[in-house]
C-alpha cells in the first residue's frame, strides 16, 4: 500500500480495545496512620501520581525498614510482617519519582554499609594475615610436639575471623543464586525492589528458571529457612529466619501476562501480592513549583524509616535474624479473627470472592502483616498490636483485596472490538499504514458491508488506534473519500 501523509511522533497511546474495568475505590489512605498517610498525600500531590500508587511506594518502604524488628504471634504462630508489592502503571507515570523518595533510607543505609564495609574489610584481611602467620608457627613449632600439645594450641589460637557481611540490602534485578548467597553472606533482611519490573518477570531469574525463582521468593514471603545441598565442598548453606520485601513496577502490557501466568497463579506467588493499578493521570498534571525535598511530612517518614535501619536488627546466637514477638491485644485478635471469619465465607463456592481463592485465603495474614508494619512505624519499639491499628490493618487488607476482584473481573469482546482487533492485526502483519472501508470489507472475514466497516473504523479511531486523514487522501493511486492511517503507538504487543 502507497505511503500516505507523515506520522507524527506525537501520536497518543491508543486505549484498550475492550471496555475498561470498573474504576478504582479510594484508596483508604487515612488508615496509612500519622506517618504513613501524610507522606502518602504529599507524595501523591507533589509529584502529581494516584494516591494508591504513592501509597505502595510508601507502605512497602516501611515494611523494608521494619521486617527485622518484630513477627506477629497470633494463637502460637509467628507471622512476618514482609510485604510484597505490585504496582500496574504506564511509562511516564512517574512510578520511579515516588519510588525513589520513599526507598530514600534504604539507599541511604546501603551507602552507609558499604563505607563501613571497606574499614571492616581492611580490619579481616589484618586479622586473617595474622591468624595465618600464628597457625603456621604453631604448626612450625609443633613438629616434635605430641598431638595432643598441638591440639591444644590450635584451640588457643581459635577460629579464623569471619569476613564482614556483604554490604547489599537492596536488590534491582537478581538471579537466585544472586539472592541467596546475599542472605547467606550478608544482612538476612533485604529489599527486591524494580521500577521496571517487566525486566524481572520478563528475564534475569524469570527466564532461567522461572518455577525455581516463585518456589525461593514464596519462601522468603513466608521467612522460611532455605536449605541448600551442593556436592562441592563449602557451596552447602542453610539460611534461617530471612526477611524480604519487594515492590515491582510494570505496565499494563507485561501485567496482563503476569496476571494471567497460569505457572505463577499455580503456585500461589501472585496472591502473596498487594497489587494496585491505578488509572493514569497523564494529560492533567500541570506544572507545579514545589520543593519536595523540604516537605516536613516526607521528611518524617524518611526519618521514620532511618530510624528503624539504624536500629539493631536483633539476632540469636548464631547470627540469624530473631525479631521480637508482636502480640495482639484482646481487641485487636477479636478484629482479626471476625476478618478472616468473613473473608473464609466469602471463598466458599457462592462467595464474593470464590474466583480469587487463592488471595482472599491469604487476605487475613496480609492484615497481620500490614498491622505489624504499622504498629513499628508509629512505635519502633512496640510488642503490642492494638486494636486500633488491626481495625487499619483489615481495610487497608480488604482494598487489596477488592482490588484484586477489580482486576481479574473479565470484560467480554463485543463483537465489534473483535472485528477491529482483526483489523489492527491484519493493518501492523501486512505492513498497511493506511485503511479505508472497502479494503476493510474485502480483507477482513466478518465485516460484510460499507457500513459494518465504517462502524468498526470509527471505534478504532475513539479508541486512538486509528487517526482519521483529510477527505480525498490519495491511497494506492486513488483519492479516497474516507481514510484512516495506523496510530505509530500500535503495536501487537499494545493489542495483546
Amino acid at each position: 500500500m502507497a505511503s500516505v501523509a507523515k506520522i507524527t511522533p506525537k501520536d497518543p497511546i491508543p486505549a484498550p480495545l475492550t471496555a475498561n474495568h470498573e474504576a478504582q475505590s479510594p484508596y483508604p489512605v487515612d488508615a496509612l496512620g500519622n506517618v504513613l498517610a501524610p507522606a502518602v498525600r504529599a507524595l501523591a500531590e507533589g509529584v502529581q501520581v494516584p494516591v494508591s500508587l504513592a501509597a505502595q511506594s510508601v507502605l512497602s518502604a516501611a515494611a523494608f525498614a521494619a521486617q527485622p524488628h518484630g513477627d506477629v504471634v497470633v494463637s502460637g504462630r509467628r507471622v512476618p510482617i514482609s510485604l510484597f508489592m505490585l504496582s500496574v502503571a504506564e511509562s511516564g507515570d512517574r512510578k520511579s519519582a515516588v519510588d525513589k523518595f520513599a526507598t530514600a533510607p534504604a539507599r541511604e543505609r546501603q551507602d552507609r554499609l558499604r563505607e563501613d564495609y571497606r574499614e571492616q574489610r581492611q580490619w579481616f584481611e589484618n586479622e586473617k594475615l595474622a591468624h595465618d602467620a600464628l597457625y603456621k608457627q604453631a604448626e612450625n613449632g609443633s613438629k616434635n610436639a605430641s598431638k595432643e600439645d598441638l591440639t591444644n594450641a590450635l584451640n588457643q589460637l581459635g577460629l579464623p575471623p569471619e569476613p564482614p557481611k556483604i554490604p547489599q540490602i537492596l536488590s534491582t534485578d537478581p538471579t537466585v543464586e544472586g539472592l541467596i548467597k546475599g542472605f547467606a553472606k550478608g544482612w538476612k533482611s533485604q529489599g527486591l525492589y524494580n521500577d521496571e519490573g517487566g525486566s524481572f518477570f520478563g528475564g534475569g531469574a524469570m527466564a532461567d528458571s522461572k518455577l525455581k525463582t516463585i518456589a525461593l521468593l514464596s519462601q522468603f514471603w513466608g521467612g522460611e529457612q532455605i536449605n541448600r545441598t551442593r556436592a562441592s565442598e563449602g557451596e552447602s548453606l542453610t539460611i534461617n529466619n530471612p526477611r524480604l520485601s519487594a515492590h515491582l513496577m510494570i505496565q499494563p502490557i507485561v501485567a496482563n501476562k503476569v496476571l494471567n501466568d497460569p505457572e505463577m497463579l499455580g503456585q500461589g506467588f501472585l496472591a502473596r501480592f498487594l497489587i494496585a493499578a491505578p488509572e493514569s493521570l497523564a494529560g492533567t498534571r500541570f506544572y507545579k513549583d514545589v520543593d519536595l525535598s523540604i516537605n516536613t511530612d516526607i521528611k518524617r517518614f524518611q526519618s521514620r524509616l532511618t530510624d528503624l535501619f539504624e536500629l539493631e536488627q536483633p539476632e540469636d546466637e548464631y547470627g540469624n535474624l530473631a525479631p521480637r514477638e508482636l502480640h495482639l491485644s484482646s481487641d485487636a485478635h477479636a478484629e482479626y479473627t471476625e476478618t478472616y471469619n468473613e473473608i473464609e465465607k466469602e471463598i466458599g463456592r457462592f462467595g464474593s470472592f470464590r474466583d480469587i481463592k487463592a488471595t482472599g485465603s491469604k487476605a487475613a495474614e496480609q492484615a497481620l502483616r500490614i498491622a505489624g508494619v504499622l504498629a513499628l512505624i508509629e512505635n519502633p519499639h512496640a510488642t503490642v498490636i492494638s486494636g486500633e491499628v488491626m481495625t487499619r490493618a483489615c481495610e487497608l487488607s480488604a482494598w487489596y483485596l477488592f482490588e484484586v476482584l477489580r482486576l481479574t473481573n473479565k470484560v467480554e469482546e463485543t463483537e465489534e472490538q473483535k472485528l477491529g482487533r482483526k483489523l489492527v492485526r491484519k493493518m501492523i502483519e501486512a505492513g498497511w499504514n493506511a485503511i479505508y472501508p472497502p479494503r476493510a470489507t474485502q480483507f477482513i472475514r466478518g465485516i460484510e458491508n460499507a457500513q459494518d466497516a465504517k462502524r468498526v473504523i470509527e471505534n478504532l479511531e475513539e479508541r486512538g488506534w486509528l487517526i482519521k486523514l483529510p477527505n480525498n487522501t490519495e491511497i494506492d493511486g486513488v483519492k479516497r473519500k474516507q481514510s484512516w492511517r495506523l496510530n505509530h503507538n500500535a503495536t501487537l504487543e499494545r493489542l495483546g
